[in-house]
């Protein structure tokens, strides 16, 4: 309740008389009629990831593309440790499924924002950079079967371990990768329209800058139906090689994310089984 509090008064000073309030994965949130408030937990003085993520695309980006984002006006830390994020409130309504009109608007907007051109190397936008694109696939996929190795059988593990050799054997397809910005967690939840008209982007809490493949093998599994459409508005270059082995660390990470959700372990286990089973 004290945090509610302190950010209805912090709501107030920006002339919003009421919120609603919403849960997300790791932050509150509530909305008011033209900001939106994001509370979560923060090293005080640090200056938030997702606004480290939206003032470079906005700083890069073209206007089509900052049209659909929206802007950080302040940061404000609370006495409980906790940081509030205060953003632009960002036209339209969420959707239940991706039309024709819609996934090509989609696919259209990822065309702008994987043109950006990215700092060197990888960055997750929170202070740490890894030059070599092949060591953090590397490490990554490590990281994610240990991780796992906690929580599932033997089984699901030997799967996992086959998914990490299978990227450890490809390693130079990553060394040759062209390097851009992706949002990295596209779906419904995170896009807004009127009607068939993409409006907004929003949560770009887990953006990082990576190969173009990483964010289109998120969206073969999320949208497997609005795939080929997003596909068709896309005015880049991609590979199907290189969408299969970032699917593949992609499933780990999910994987490792959330083990004792069966259906969405289920998801992840069939796309590492498709993938390595066409070798």
């Amino acid at each position: 309740m004290k945090t509610f509090d302190s950010v209805v008064a912090l709501a107030h000073e920006y002339g919003e008389q009421r919120l609603e309030e919403k849960k997300s994965f790791d932050s509150s949130v509530f909305l008011g009629t033209k900001h939106v408030f994001k509370v979560k937990r923060s090293d005080p003085g640090q200056t938030s990831k997702e606004r480290r993520v939206l003032d470079y695309v906005h700083a890069q980006g073209s206007s089509k593309l900052r049209a659909l984002l929206p802007r950080v006006v302040d940061e404000v830390a609370l006495s409980d440790g906790q940081q509030v994020t205060i953003q632009t409130r960002m036209p339209g309504e969420k959707v239940v499924e991706l039309s024709l009109r819609r996934s090509v608007a989609l696919g259209s907007a990822l065309s702008e924002l994987h043109a950006l051109p990215a700092p060197d190397g990888v960055t997750e936008f929170e202070g740490d950079s890894e030059p070599s694109l092949p060591r953090y696939i590397s490490r990554s996929a490590d990281r994610f079967v240990a991780k796992l190795s906690q929580t599932v059988g033997p089984a699901d593990l030997a799967l996992a371990e086959r998914a990490r050799v299978h990227l450890q054997e490809r390693l130079n397809w990553f060394r040759s990768a062209r390097i851009v910005v992706v949002h990295k967690d596209i779906f419904l939840e995170n896009l807004l329209f009127e009607g068939d008209v993409l409006t907004a982007i929003v949560d770009w809490d887990a953006a990082q800058t990576a190969p173009p493949e990483w964010e289109h093998s998120i969206l073969r599994q999320r949208f497997p139906e609005a795939y080929s459409e997003i596909c068709s508005a896309y005015d880049g270059v991609l590979s199907e090689e290189g969408i299969n082995l970032c699917a593949l660390l992609q499933s780990l990470r999910f994987w490792k994310s959330f083990p004792n959700d069966q259906v969405f372990a289920d998801v992840q286990r069939r796309t590492i089984t498709e993938i390595l089973s066409h070798g």
